[in-house]
């Protein structure tokens, strides 16, 4: 049974939040949260094999007095594979709620949850797993849903800041629409894209990979997924698209086989989910060694990708989520593109 605690009488009706464990169902979640029904049909089984695979909670307010009519919801995940600034913290995500009130009740049960088991410190919206957004959107709600983009109610960042959080991390989104045309700067480097099945096949690349991802990781990043699966996962999708070796770029020199570069990019497959054509992708991860950074390098990586998608009818690129104080990063995309999204990660002490 899900364990029910019962929160004070508001506005002379009293209320419940109802706890779900990562193996309970949660069917009124799904149907509440504030999406298109092609959109949670498709979700679920993503969500519900990420919530087997941490220590996650959903957390439910309902009415008891209208057939448990639910009037707001939020998950926890206390142990997440989840790094901010180099240490593990509590999140919270897919907050929805009917009134400011209600979201306050909310967000004060999973502080209260995360103090009881330790922690002094909680940290979201983060909607995992990531291609369902991190951050509240707080600007252009207009934006159509883009593959790790939050899709919330204007209202939810005012109410989590009312709630003694405090904005911490800004990320922005670009359409990137002005391309350069640029040359490779570096002859004694080689282009490669091999089809998925083989790249996962290649042990001796894939372990090239990982070291290339750990040479460059930045242990200061205000959050980052060390989920060692997560490209695992990427290359599934990317198989399902018939192509996959389109979204995806390798940079080795040709004489050393030293891996030097990798961009990847991910269809926006919301796009499909909700029947439409694929038009737009977006670009996940960029790795470049710090010894060739520069010389518009990226540029011409970039350019490979998009000569190689606009073949197959996509012709839209949108930056994926960049961190405000990445100086490099959004003076490099700002070269080419124009900010079409703005999210925030708040923080609180506990």
């Amino acid at each position: 049974m899900s364990s029910i605690t019962k929160l004070p009488i508001q506005e002379n009706s009293l209320k419940k939040i109802i706890k779900y464990s990562k193996n309970q169902s949660i069917a009124r979640f799904y149907d509440y949260i504030a999406y298109p029904d092609w959109f949670k049909l498709r979700m679920k089984p993503i969500f519900e094999q990420h919530r087997k695979k941490n220590d996650g909670f959903v957390f439910m307010m309902v009415d008891p007095n209208h057939n448990d009519i639910s009037l707001g919801s939020i998950y926890c995940e206390l142990k997440p594979k989840h790094i901010s600034k180099g240490k593990q913290i509590p999140i919270f995500g897919w907050l929805n709620a009917d009134s400011k009130k209600i979201a306050k009740n909310l967000l004060t049960h999973v502080e209260n949850f995360a103090k009881i088991k330790g922690y002094n410190e909680i940290r979201g919206p983060l909607n995992m797993p990531k291609m369902f957004g991190w951050g509240a959107r707080v600007e252009y709600f207009n934006c159509p849903m883009y593959w790790e983009t939050p899709h919330n109610r204007p209202e939810i960042p005012k109410w989590i800041e009312s709630c003694g959080y405090k904005p911490d991390t800004e990320y922005i989104t670009l359409g990137l629409t002005n391309l350069l045309e640029v040359e490779n700067p570096y002859p004694e480097l080689e282009i490669v894209s091999y089809p998925i099945k083989e790249l996962f096949a290649n042990n001796e690349m894939m372990e090239k990979l990982q070291q290339l991802i750990e040479r460059n990781f930045s242990g200061f990043l205000p959050d980052i997924s060390t989920d060692k699966g997560r490209f695992g996962e990427m290359g599934k999708l990317l198989m399902e698209t018939g192509h996959g070796q389109d979204f995806y770029i390798l940079a080795i020199n040709k004489e050393t086989q030293d891996l030097i570069g990798f961009i990847v990019e991910v269809p926006n497959i919301f796009e499909q989910w909700a029947g439409n054509k694929l038009k737009n992708t977006v670009v996940d991860t960029v790795i470049v060694d710090e010894k060739y950074r520069g010389a518009y390098f990226f540029f011409f990586l970039f350019n490979e990708i998009y000569k190689k998608l606009t073949q197959k009818g996509i012709d839209g690129i949108v930056s994926g989520l960049i961190w405000s104080k990445n100086i490099p990063a959004i003076k490099t995309f700002t070269k080419i593109g124009k900010q079409i999204q703005k999210t925030v990660v708040f923080q609180k002490s506990l």
